[in-house]
């Protein structure tokens, strides 16, 4: 069991990372794994992760996840591709990724702040996303009651993958982009 300083230091560790380290490489090695995770679920569409495994793996899964939030800001792939291959329940599924995100938010928060990086503007920014999440929010639960439990899991493959191609074009933007 960590004590609160070892805790304390070690989320100063990971936002000391998004101060001061480059992304880029991260997010390639991030969308690869994803990808090849994928192509084998493709493969084995009926694997599941067992529970036992997943509770041995949680504590390092959710490491690696902080610490890619910590240095790059892309957490996301790592823990619903983890979540994904438990196939949680969909509400259990959609239980767990919001208190992962909402923990991660609070957390680093006030990192953010000491550093510069979650100014007065970007707060602002952060309010009108959240308020355009929760105006989305009953579209969402809509558009989900439509689509059977059975194909929930298609729909988070589906979004992994969005995620990959995302972070790919804006790596490869980040590479084309002419320099000031």
């Amino acid at each position: 069991v960590r004590s609160r300083r070892q805790r304390q230091m070690c989320i100063r560790d990971r936002t000391t990372g998004l101060a001061y380290l480059s992304p880029s490489l991260l997010s390639l090695i991030l969308s690869a794994i994803v990808v090849a995770y994928l192509i084998f679920r493709k493969l084995k569409p009926n694997w599941i992760l067992p529970m036992s495994v997943a509770r041995r793996f949680g504590p390092l899964v959710g490491f690696v996840g902080g610490t890619l939030q910590g240095a790059a800001g892309i957490s996301a792939p790592v823990s619903i591709t983890f979540l994904n291959a438990i196939k949680l329940p969909r509400l259990t599924f959609i239980a767990v990724v919001s208190m992962f995100f909402v923990g991660m938010s609070v957390v680093q928060i006030p990192m953010l702040a000491s550093y510069g990086i979650l100014t007065l503007p970007m707060v602002s920014y952060g309010v009108i996303g959240t308020g355009l999440i929760f105006l989305g929010m009953p579209f969402g639960e809509w558009l989900m009651s439509k689509i059977p439990a059975r194909q929930f899991d298609d729909v988070i493959q589906i979004l992994l993958f969005l995620m990959v191609l995302s972070l790919i074009f804006k790596t490869c933007l980040l590479y084309t982009s002419p320099s000031p």
